[in-house]
């Protein structure tokens, strides 16, 4: 509660997730370069949305990559998706279709062992397309926004949609409040282990690396 609802900004290089940081807290916090692997460590920053603290993550771009630093930025946006208490995925039209965007996010939930958090699919560059041939062509996408981070159209249905998610996130019955930070941290990786056990049954593995 104190440090606020942490949202994971992620998605492909160079779609405009560090453009978008920017355009929600309207300053130029993120480096924004047309070369695809900019930012390689998760960049965070506080906005307070309808009287509610969150903490925006903006990450690596997901991709295979050569590059050690670049890989071990890759790695580090799971390490974060794994603890996100909402999913901010961005894409770009000219990059990826309904059925390529869906596979995205569920490796990316796989492979953070995170599917609780409620996903908000953020289709970029609307600046640059039809508005409405974008909204029939992704509408079947969760929580959809479509907008441009770049022209800055559009942030405040994203702001209202983040809104939302946090409450669905936070306001689930029977869940019990925490206040400490190392109680929470305890109990996020206590619940990401027994998910990856959960998929490990799944997936028929052996009962020692279920143990392990």
């Amino acid at each position: 509660m104190k440090s606020g609802v942490s949202v994971l900004i992620a998605g492909k290089p160079n779609v405009g997730k560090s453009t978008l940081l920017n355009a929600l807290l309207n300053e130029e916090r993120a480096i924004v370069s047309d070369i695809a692997g900019t930012t390689r460590d998760v960049i965070e920053d506080y906005l307070v949305i309808d009287g509610i603290q969150f903490r925006f993550m903006d990450t690596a771009g997901i991709r295979h990559s050569e590059d050690v630093i670049e890989q071990m930025g890759v790695e580090r946006t799971h390490q974060h998706a794994s603890k996100a208490a909402v999913i901010v995925y961005v894409a770009d039209p000219e990059q990826s279709d309904v059925a390529e965007i869906e596979s995205e996010i569920k490796e990316l939930q796989l492979r953070s062992g995170n599917n609780d958090a409620p996903v908000v699919t953020v289709i970029n560059k609307s600046d640059q397309y039809a508005f409405e041939k974008l909204l029939k062509q992704y509408e079947t996408l969760p929580s959809l926004v479509i907008l441009s981070a770049k022209e800055k159209l559009h942030i405040e249905t994203l702001k209202a949609k983040l809104a939302g998610a946090a409450m669905i996130s936070t306001d689930q019955a029977g869940q019990t409040i925490v206040t400490s930070a190392r109680h929470a941290e305890s109990l996020a990786f206590s619940s990401c282990s027994l998910r990856k056990v959960i998929a490990g049954i799944q997936q028929n593995l052996s009962t020692d690396l279920l143990a392990f």
